[in-house]
């Protein structure tokens, strides 16, 4: 009876310490994951940047106008900014009608089975869609920078770099957080 006591006790103290010991190796496992997870974050934002090199303009083109008081913008400055922005909106949305067009083209192309050269022209013709409002975005932009003055260019480049880390630090939290609940389950 003791004997089997004893056994019964060291199973258990056993059983604790293997439970135990696997639970740890379980949560370096889960931190390394992680760690992985977040360089993998830190690639992706990487490759986003190289992915979308216009977008710091489509920002400013966005954000310039709203900087009255931040750059001690003129009246007349104001103005311009404005009617440049306006003027962008109208072109992004003209290439936005157009761009859902062609991906509209190519989706049926697809589903038609089109041959592979001319599903390739209509995925070329969405690109350049896409290139000519990045550039249009950089031309407003440019345009928008060359009504400032050099200490006003100096500020708003210091707010923009500020506003892109924040931009990419919420975008680390968001992805982060969408990790978290796929590990939990939810």
């Amino acid at each position: 009876m003791m004997k089997k006591l004893v056994l019964i006790v060291v199973t258990v103290f056993l059983t604790a310490g293997l439970t135990a010991n696997a639970q740890m190796m379980g949560n370096k496992q889960m931190q390394h994951d992680q760690g992985q997870g977040m360089m993998m974050q830190q690639g992706m934002m990487h490759h986003m940047n190289q992915q979308m090199p216009m977008q710091p303009y489509m920002m400013m083109v966005k954000m310039l106008p709203n900087m009255q008081e931040k750059l001690n913008l003129t009246q007349e400055q104001m103005e311009k900014l404005i009617d440049l922005q306006a003027d962008f909106k109208k072109q992004k949305a003209d290439y936005q009608a157009e761009l859902a067009k062609k991906r509209m083209k190519l989706k049926s192309l697809l589903m038609e089975k089109a041959s592979a050269d001319e599903v390739k022209k209509q995925m070329l013709q969405c690109a350049n869609t896409k290139v000519d409002m990045g550039i249009s975005a950089y031309e407003t932009a440019g345009k928008m920078k060359a009504l400032l003055s050099a200490e006003q260019k100096e500020k708003m480049k210091n707010m923009m770099h500020s506003q892109e880390g924040k931009m990419h630090s919420q975008e680390g939290m968001m992805q982060q957080e969408g990790m978290m609940k796929n590990m939990m389950g939810q």
